[in-house]
């Protein structure tokens, strides 16, 4: 029994399903070797293990194609993807992500890596967008590709979902930590959930506001949607957003009641950090009010 209670502690619910599942796998066959001790269930053990494992691991892999691509910048770039199987796209939650594996030339699956999904599930019954900064081998390769080019895709997965339940939610997004942030807003806009949301879009400069002219353009239509960018190493002329770090006057500019929001954010270490001191500064409770993914 206290091998179980072990068991349910570690395999939390964070973790992807098969991962969960690989280590129970593992830890099952530790204690029958350390009950038993049997030469012959440590060899049966192992032979069922390495084959389950293979079998987990290859769960919800499907092929998906590129259908469109655009590059806002040298490193940034949308894309847009299909599943290459014909059939319908996953179910998904606004905010989770996808693990991407490229096949190599003898068209096994290589190493993963984790993106976000920036299209909301209201809109992905048959396409995905992702948003990537290129910034690792893989990320370099998606933002290379052609149209057509096809990719592994495995999920979905994460816990950084849009909280229906809240009716006032602040996001805080930095650089490309805006995806599950844009999945999250459209979701509850074109679903019409009457949230009350305000987004503070930080970049260096304008062109790493990857869907600025798009959530200007939302902020116009949807009343309850307030869109502030923030660029720290530029100012534009006739710039509609601020120019300067997000700082505590700056918050409390479009924030004027700290307690009745709820709060989100993603991005860079650095911005997580000040975020959390300006809720501190405002006796936000940030265990309970304050949830971050980080990227």
């Amino acid at each position: 029994m206290k091998y179980l209670v072990y068991i349910l502690k570690i395999t939390n619910n964070q973790a992807p399903r098969y991962k969960r599942l690989e280590i129970v796998i593992w830890l099952l066959w530790f204690i029958c070797i350390l009950e038993f001790g049997l030469l012959v269930i440590f060899s049966y053990l192992t032979s069922i293990a390495i084959v389950i494992l293979s079998i987990l691991h290859m769960i919800g892999i499907r092929p998906f194609k590129i259908v469109k691509k655009d590059n806002p910048t040298d490193d940034l770039c949308r894309l847009v993807l299909e599943p290459a199987d014909g059939e319908p796209v996953f179910e998904f939650q606004a905010g989770q992500f996808v693990m991407v594996r490229e096949s190599n030339d003898s068209g096994t699956a290589t190493y993963p890596r984790a993106f976000s999904i920036a299209s909301a599930p209201c809109e992905s019954a048959s396409q995905i967008e992702l948003g990537i900064k290129s910034q690792g081998s893989l990320s370099s390769t998606l933002c290379e590709s052609s149209r057509g080019d096809k990719f592994n895709i495995q999920g979905p997965y994460g816990t950084f979902t849009l909280d229906k339940a809240s009716d006032r939610l602040v996001f805080f997004a930095g650089g490309v930590g805006m995806t599950p942030f844009r999945s999250h807003v459209r979701e509850s806009l074109l679903t019409e959930l009457n949230q009350q949301i305000v987004l503070f879009y930080s970049g260096q400069t304008v062109c790493d506001l990857m869907y600025h002219a798009e959530f200007s353009e939302l902020a116009v239509k949807y009343p309850n949607f307030k869109y502030v960018p923030i660029t720290t190493r530029e100012c534009a002329k006739d710039w509609p957003g601020e120019c300067q770090r997000l700082n505590q006057e700056m918050f409390d500019k479009y924030i004027a009641d700290p307690s009745l929001w709820n709060y989100m954010m993603c991005g860079p270490q650095a911005m997580m950090d000040n975020v959390r001191e300006l809720l501190l500064a405002r006796d936000v409770d940030v265990e309970t009010r304050l949830r971050f993914e980080r990227y």
